[in-house]
């Protein structure tokens, strides 16, 4: 019994990254593939100048911005607190990452509506049109996945299941959370000045 014990224990610190956090990697990996493919075809088809007009972006996308990156901070404060158990503060920072997510999706059908208002549409008329929804509507997928994500880690947070020995959960959030914001950053760069 007591070699199945040691085996065991050995088996278990061979591990050198948990099997969660390494499958957040796996995820982020595809995701940066899929956007790099995406971004890449963008550039060669605006290169081919065929079906390609160029357009302002909505204002509200630079707003998003701003709110994602907000988002950030206070997902970063409500982990830093966590290792501090600072159980309050880890309450306020995850309720203020879930609201500021919900306004960046908010925000982003806004910037939406914008462009549908001023005829730039997902159509064939102009391949440009079509890239902004792609690639935007691809990273509000990502987004609501991370705020259905963070309405889970409220409902964690509000049972006291987030602390200094419980920590996975806001960790995989976090990485999630934090590339979903380089992401969003990045999309908006390259858009504005692709």
């Amino acid at each position: 019994m007591q070699a199945h014990l040691n085996i065991k224990s050995q088996q278990e610190e061979q591990y050198t990254v948990n099997p969660k956090k390494f499958m957040m990697w796996v995820f982020i990996v595809a995701i940066c593939m899929l956007f790099a493919g995406l971004t890449s075809a963008y550039i060669v088809k605006k290169a081919d100048q065929k079906n390609w007009i160029d357009f302002r972006l909505p204002a509200m996308f630079m707003y998003t911005t701003l709110i994602v990156l907000a988002s950030s901070a206070t997902l970063w404060w409500a982990a830093r607190s966590a290792q501090k158990d600072e159980i309050g503060k880890v309450k306020i920072g995850i309720v203020a990452t879930l609201v500021l997510g919900i306004l960046f999706c908010l925000g982003q059908w806004d910037g939406w509506s914008d462009m549908v208002s001023r005829k730039i549409v997902f159509s064939g008329d102009s391949v440009s049109f079509s890239f902004v929804y792609i690639l935007s509507g691809l990273h509000l997928v990502h987004i609501v996945g991370g705020v259905i994500l963070m309405a889970a880690l409220t409902v964690k947070a509000f049972r006291y299941k987030i602390h200094k020995k419980s920590m996975l959960g806001i960790q995989l959030a976090s990485t999630y959370w934090h590339f979903l914001t380089i992401l969003w950053v990045y999309l908006y760069v390259f858009l504005v000045n692709a």
